[in-house]
């Protein structure tokens, strides 16, 4: 069954998440503080996976638009294959190969190899790890944030 926009409009949050379904992986996660999410479910190489779309924001569109980095898993078969399930709903546009301007994860990637993995600083893999987690939680690369483009302490 097809999501309403009337329906959408009058979900109101909860204290918990939960979820409003569309069809065939589709769905609006409604979240008690950050609003309305646009996400999608499938399974590639029989693993669940779970793509966020976008925020509920134009409700009267035909189509979502979603612009993607060249990640091997955006173009399977199997997405493609829900992708036409959904009738032409949500339409992939493909970043070019290394794009940092557009594509917030590697400018995210870079700043994470500029300020903990250059230079091999690291004598153990622990504290590798310890450094990346501490540069990840202060990032904060979430919809509905920014990521950190000043210079980290760690």
């Amino acid at each position: 069954m097809a999501l309403l926009d009337t329906t959408i409009r009058k979900a109101k949050p909860h204290d918990k998440p939960y979820k409003l379904t569309d069809s065939k992986g589709l769905y609006i996660s409604i979240q008690p503080k950050a609003g309305k999410w646009w996400r999608f479910r499938y399974r590639f190489d029989g693993k669940e996976k779970l793509l966020f779309l976008g925020t509920y924001l134009y409700r009267r569109a035909k189509r979502i638009h979603l612009v993607l980095d060249n990640y091997i898993i955006h173009k399977a078969l199997c997405v493609r294959d829900k992708l036409e399930l959904l009738g032409g709903r949500i339409v992939f546009h493909f970043l070019p190969p290394y794009s940092p301007q557009g594509n917030l994860i590697e400018r995210l990637w870079k700043q994470l190899h500029d300020h903990v993995t250059r230079n091999h600083q690291h004598r153990t893999i622990s504290t590798l790890v310890n450094d990346v987690r501490k540069f990840l939680d202060r990032a904060q690369p979430f919809p509905g944030t920014q990521v950190s483009t000043l210079r980290m302490t760690l």
